[in-house]
């Protein structure tokens, strides 16, 4: 008799941790699952709040894009501020043009210090900033004589850009430039750009001041 109430009791226990075990292995399991469900929900809401993020930050940006030739003030302060790199110091460009774009302005320089030294110089409207980019390579053959730097407006390339807003409405399928860029190896120095259009291209050239003195077709 006593046997039998031992067995009883051990198999009982062995019930009641048994039932336990599995009740543990069931909050286990389900909590688990739970937990990755949260999970899951916040990856979701961290995903759609970088895509909102995203589309800001494009929407921003556009904001934020500027066009160099549709601003004639900010292209004069660009000059000045390629003047301020060195103070009291006489620039000379080399030829043969200059070339203004929608967000950068490329040059040669010479060097004010080491003249027979010539340099491109960019400036970019993300920076704000002019940089000294790679070397020129001369010849001793080149009769190319540098200009003053002061001799040139690069304000005037936004006149020329207004121009060409008008030009190229009366073209079929034309784009405006990104491109206006100055000529000055030339005895009549004047100002370029070629408008692409679905059926022809045209070249329109201005003269130092900005007026136009030829539009033809190609």
């Amino acid at each position: 008799m006593r046997s039998r109430n031992i067995l009883f009791i051990i198999g009982f226990s062995f019930l009641l941790f048994s039932c336990d075990a599995i009740t543990q292995a069931y909050k286990e399991t389900f909590g688990l699952q739970d937990d990755s469900k949260k999970n899951r929900k916040i990856a979701r809401d961290n995903i759609s709040s970088e895509n909102i993020y995203d589309k800001q930050e494009d929407v921003t940006s556009e904001d934020k894009k500027v066009n160099l030739l549709d601003n004639a003030e900010k292209l004069d302060q660009i000059q000045q501020q390629l003047q301020a790199l060195f103070p009291e110091k006489t620039l000379m460009v080399f030829p043969p043009h200059i070339y203004v774009e929608t967000d950068r302005i490329r040059l040669r320089l010479v060097d004010p210090d080491i003249p027979e030294n010539i340099d491109w110089y960019y400036y970019r409207a993300d920076t704000d900033t002019w940089q000294k980019e790679e070397p020129v390579k001369t010849s001793v053959h080149d009769r190319s004589k540098p200009i003053l730097l002061d001799n040139i407006q690069l304000g005037t390339a936004h006149h020329v850009y207004r121009q060409l807003i008008q030009k190229v409405q009366g073209i079929e399928g034309a784009e405006l430039p990104s491109t206006i860029y100055f000529s000055f190896h030339v005895p009549e120095w004047n100002w370029n750009a070629r408008i692409r259009g679905s059926r022809a291209d045209y070249n329109f050239k201005a003269d130092k001041e900005g007026k136009e003195i030829e539009f033809s077709k190609q």
